[in-house]
């Protein structure tokens, strides 16, 4: 797969996932015009002190929404490639991941293992809503750059299922 069709997909992936888990779609583009902009805005910092419940978990999702956001770009650039990528967890965007989730485990196993669910959770929604994917890429394929409203309205026009959905993998 060539670097700008990978990179369409990679947007894709951040897009789809942003507006699936109803956080912000930002613009997209896949021209080299400097430092790239970031696919979210990290959520708030975590609650301390006497808080409520509901306040430690709607920052816990907000977390695990943003990990999946993060995780949607490289692994639906994954997905669209039948070549193995080798250099996945040297991502930046994986790095990321792991941060973010570091913040919400315990011990390293449990970061390892949180980290597992968020992919596969990942891959699930990737693979139940490919065809959205495939065509913000295309769009973006064609005009470079799309606005976080033209992004959406991609999507939304996609029917869920709709296409021959997320090509097959043997492994995540």
């Amino acid at each position: 797969m060539n670097d700008v069709r990978s990179s369409a997909f990679h947007q894709a992936g951040h897009a789809v996932m942003s507006w699936l888990s109803k956080m912000e779609v930002r613009p997209l583009s896949i021209t080299a015009r400097g430092k790239p902009v970031s696919c979210i805005i990290l959520p708030s910092v975590k609650p301390t002190g006497d808080v409520a419940i509901d306040q430690l978990f709607a920052w816990k999702e907000e977390r695990e929404a943003a990990v999946r956001i993060i995780l949607a770009g490289v692994m639906a650039q994954d997905i669209a490639t039948s070549a193995r990528r080798s250099d996945f967890e040297t991502e930046h965007d994986f790095q990321k991941a792991r941060k973010l989730v570091a913040e919400i485990s315990g011990t390293y196993s449990e970061l390892i293992a949180y980290l597992q669910l968020l992919c596969v959770q990942t891959h699930d929604l990737l693979g139940a809503n490919w065809a959205r994917v495939d065509a913000v890429a295309t769009a973006l394929l064609v005009r470079k750059n799309l606005g976080a409203g033209e992004a959406a309205a991609i999507i939304l026009a996609v029917q869920p299922g709709a296409g021959p959905g997320t090509p097959k993998r043997d492994s995540l």
